[in-house]
């Protein structure tokens, strides 16, 4: 499952929007929303999501539904 609160501080720290950090990672705002609400991403996109706010993959996503 997505975990929005890091997500949300992490943009915070690295000054990027969502948008920005879709575009970052070859994808638009939509495909972004729809992760975040359940749709897991492949193991190199969630890589490039995860390095586009410089956490790691597990701080992101946990494996508990």
């Amino acid at each position: 499952m997505f975990n929005e609160h890091v997500f949300r501080v992490a943009l915070a720290e690295v000054n990027k929007t969502q948008r920005q950090v879709a575009q970052e990672c070859g994808i638009n705002e939509n495909s972004f929303t729809k992760i975040k609400k359940g749709s897991g991403p492949g193991v190199l996109l969630a890589l490039k999501i995860a390095r586009a706010v410089n956490r790691k993959v597990e701080e992101l996503w946990s494996l508990d539904e």
